[in-house]
Formats: structure tokens, C-alpha cells, sequence
């Protein structure tokens, strides 16, 4: 048979409720602080084949994309003229442009030269994008 005393589970309850409190004040905050940050947006992702002068690239070849003039990523080509680039969603909480947003223009260069070809920054996609030279 158990035996407690009204007193004993009162004591047990306040103790409890000042353990529990902070912690669920903390809980609380950090839900707070998480949903009042910017969500990130997904990339997105580019892959072709370069061509210069009618053949494929030499491995190393750079691939650069810009934004409005700012470079914001750069990769060299693989065996055949390929390339893969990430470019990342912007940051909106500085003022430097670190990435896209919807509906930025992309702008590629080949080792240093711009390529006459552009795409439409988007969140989640992936493009077949072909450079030459």
C-alpha cells in the first residue's frame, strides 16, 4: 500500500514546476529564435558540357556564375568539357549578394570570358545549361 502524505506530493509538484519551468521557457525561446529566422532556400543546380572552339573543354577549364555582376561560384571542368555548379539562394539578411533569388539573371563565363548564354535563378531546379566559346 502506498502512503503519501498531502505534503509530500505538493512538495513533489513544486519541485517538478521549477525544474520543468526553465526548461520549457528555454524550449520556447528557441522555437521563437528558430521560426524568426529567414527560412534558407534550396540551390540551385547547374550541369553541362563546355565547348571550345567545337570541342569539348580540357579538364580544368573554369566555369564561373555571376549575378548581377558579382561572381558567386566557380568550378573547373572534368574529363569531356563537364561541370556541375551550386549556386546558393542569397542571404536577405546582408547586404553583400552571396546567391540568387527567384528570378535573378545568371550570367556564365569561361575561363574569364562571358558566355552569350543566361539563366533564370530558382530554388529546388537543376538545369542542363551547354556553354561555349
Amino acid at each position: 500500500m502506498l502512503n503519501f502524505s498531502l505534503k509530500t506530493i505538493k512538495e513533489t509538484l513544486i519541485t517538478g514546476a521549477m525544474l520543468l519551468t526553465p526548461l520549457a521557457l528555454m524550449y520556447s525561446l528557441k522555437i521563437g529564435y528558430i521560426n524568426a529566422q529567414a527560412s534558407p532556400e534550396m540551390p540551385y543546380g547547374i550541369w553541362g558540357s563546355v565547348i571550345i572552339n567545337g570541342k569539348p573543354a580540357p579538364d580544368g577549364t573554369e566555369v564561373t556564375a555571376s549575378i548581377n555582376g558579382t561572381q558567386i561560384t566557380s568550378i573547373k571542368t572534368i574529363a569531356g568539357g563537364i561541370y556541375t555548379l551550386t549556386i546558393p539562394a542569397d542571404n536577405p539578411t546582408t547586404k553583400q549578394k552571396e546567391g540568387g533569388v527567384k528570378g535573378d539573371i545568371v550570367s556564365y563565363n569561361i575561363n574569364g570570358t562571358k558566355t552569350s548564354l543566361n539563366s533564370f535563378w530558382k530554388s529546388k531546379f537543376s538545369d542542363q545549361v551547354n556553354l561555349s566559346e
